[in-house]
């Protein structure tokens, strides 16, 4: 009889870590997306005071994790110090351990994480540290790249993809040894169609207020400038 009641407790235990492990959500409706207008005004200092009120609602809501990688990437942006570098950085791997927890059936599981390391990617290799830059944005890809092939309906995956493949195919030729260490290939038209398709949406939901802005900046900068 003990030894019943021991795999029952056994048991439940393991069924209740299950459903903890799963318990993440990931919301950018109600007052997150006044968090997203904030950022997208680079108010960023409002957006972080009601990011810390939800956070404290909503613990289990990891799309808060993204959006303080979001408010962190555009303080650098703005504020590329060395310092507050450093400091912004250290939080990102337990922001990424947090998404992850997010079950495979949510197309924001791999396509947050990708996104936070299209930030870092992005901040590094404006910083010259082009080796670190270069693996964070292997890292972006590939995943991204799967996200594609799991959930080809959805479309902010196009948008980074896109980006990616349409930045690494106008890479100077001096550059192109960044190519070969990561082990990618970049096409300038693929990359510029899949933006464009991302566009072409007649509707944007109100949870891809980010990503409708940065699929305009990425398409303006690539037709334009490159």
């Amino acid at each position: 009889m003990n030894f019943i009641k021991g795999v029952g407790f056994v048991c439940a235990f393991q069924l209740l870590f299950l459903c903890t492990a799963f318990s993440q959500t990931f919301n950018l409706g109600g007052e997150n997306s006044i968090i997203m207008e904030h950022i997208t005004n680079l108010k960023l200092v409002k957006a972080k005071t009601i990011l810390a009120e939800q956070t404290l609602n909503s613990p289990q809501n990891v799309a808060l994790d993204y959006l303080a990688d979001c408010i962190d990437y555009y303080t650098l942006v703005t504020d590329p110090g060395p310092n507050i570098f450093n400091v912004l950085e250290s939080a990102k791997s337990a922001r990424l351990s947090r998404i992850q927890k997010l079950p495979s059936s949510s197309p924001y599981r791999l396509y947050a994480v990708a996104e936070i390391h299209l930030h870092w990617s992005i901040l590094k290799l404006s910083k010259r540290d082009y080796l670190s830059g270069a693996i964070e944005l292997r890292e972006a890809y590939q995943l991204l790249e799967q996200n594609n092939r799991l959930f080809p309906s959805f479309m902010p995956t196009k948008k980074s993809l896109g980006f990616i493949k349409a930045l690494l195919g106008t890479l100077p030729q001096n550059y192109a040894w960044i190519l070969n260490i990561v082990g990618l290939k970049g096409d300038y038209n693929e990359g510029l169609r899949l933006i464009q398709q991302y566009l072409a949406q007649k509707k944007f939901p109100e949870e891809q207020l980010l990503d409708k802005q940065q699929a305009d900046f990425y398409y303006t900068l690539l037709h334009f400038y490159f």
